[in-house]
């Protein structure tokens, strides 16, 4: 990555990509109770809390991209699809309940065996975020 232009010299910085834009502020070091700004020789070695406070990352105002700057019909959409791939997921594991006994016919197969339909659907259910979570990060 390249270093920033001069004009942000002043310790803001802009960053724009094609799906929205930041701004990254650098926060001002704390003074000693004297006034005077700390050297880099006095600085002590930074917690995690003061290091993540350090910088702060803000949206661009009336930022498109920003979900609180969306409108609320836009919101109530995303909800309503969100809602509906829910809903079919947990359909998709029952809807063949009521229908175990005629699928054991005509498959000639147990009732056990076509229960487990059912059961490795909800085991995926189960075990399926613990398998491909970690493999997500």
């Amino acid at each position: 990555m390249t270093s920033p232009p001069s004009r942000y010299a002043s310790g803001n910085r802009s960053i724009s990509t094609s799906t929205s834009s930041v701004t990254l502020q650098q926060l001002p070091d704390k003074e000693h109770s004297n006034g005077q700004q700390r050297s880099e020789q006095d600085r002590a070695p930074a917690s995690d809390k003061d290091e993540r406070e350090r910088y702060r990352v803000d949206w661009e105002p009336n930022d498109p991209k920003n979900p609180l700057n969306w409108k609320p019909i836009y919101k109530g959409w995303l909800t309503f699809q969100l809602g509906m791939l829910a809903l079919t997921a947990s359909l998709g594991s029952s809807i063949i309940t009521p229908a175990q006994s005629a699928i054991a016919k005509y498959a000639h197969i147990s009732p056990q065996v076509a229960t487990l339909s059912l059961s490795l659907y909800v085991l995926g259910f189960a075990f399926g975020p613990l398998l491909w979570g970690p493999m997500s990060e």
